[in-house]
């Protein structure tokens, strides 16, 4: 461990800029919130438009049924 952060040479150690840029690739609480309400949103109308597009062709099923 000591090896990663002793260096002699002014360059940064590459597991040292790991742990960087993970951290700072890491989305922030609001991030995260925006996108899962996002996510909810486009599940939600999704779910609408099957279930509206499920109904209607049930509908037209038992209309043309009928009409035999």
């Amino acid at each position: 461990m000591n090896e990663v952060f002793s260096s002699a040479s002014p360059q940064a150690h590459p597991a040292a800029a790991t742990i960087t840029g993970a951290a700072a690739e890491t989305p922030n609480s609001s991030s995260i919130a925006l996108t899962r309400s996002f996510n909810s949103t486009i599940v939600s109308s999704l779910t609408k438009s099957i279930i509206f597009f499920a109904l209607a062709l049930n509908s037209a099923i038992i209309k043309f049924l009928k009409n035999k």
